[in-house]
């Protein structure tokens, strides 16, 4: 199947902002739990496990913001399904944090488990479906290029 220049032109625009979504939202995952729901790091001195996992999700949601930017600038499709990849095991990461890892506060009524949980498992879900089609572009962008049916090294 011949792919016309126009529409390779419009491919490689299209495929790289999907690279938009994937920083905005791990810019969201890295502000929600500090800025918008303000998690205290001591109650009644009492330390707070939620923020400890408000101090991994900003390494975390930072993590996923690089991944999609150097999903965005790459010219190479190797690297946008690196990145891709990447951004999902980083989603993957950021609801094991509060489900297991660090964990949240016990009492449910918080903040943390009404507002913060949600938003980060609708982030990690919206991270995933980008990667996702980030993934089966390149894929099938490889395969075009005739890269994907062996494995070549730099």
């Amino acid at each position: 199947m011949q792919i016309t220049r126009n529409e390779r032109t419009v491919s490689k625009i299209s495929r790289n902002y999907l690279g938009v979504p994937i920083f905005l939202i791990g810019s969201v995952v890295a502000a929600l739990p500090r800025l918008v729901y303000g998690m205290e790091q001591s109650m009644h001195g009492m330390p707070m496990r939620c923020y400890a996992t408000a101090n991994a999700e900003i390494a975390i949601g930072t993590a996923i913001f690089l991944f999609g930017a150097l999903y965005f600038f790459s010219k190479s499709a190797k690297i946008r399904l690196t990145a891709s990849v990447l951004a999902i095991g980083a989603a993957v990461l950021a609801l094991t944090f509060p489900l297991g890892v660090t964990g949240l506060c016990g009492d449910t009524h918080m903040t943390c488990h009404i507002l913060t949980l949600p938003a980060l498992f609708v982030s990690a879900s919206l991270i995933t479906l980008f990667s996702g089609i980030g993934i089966a572009l390149s894929v099938r962008n490889l395969r075009n290029e005739g890269g994907g049916s062996r494995s070549t090294y730099m």
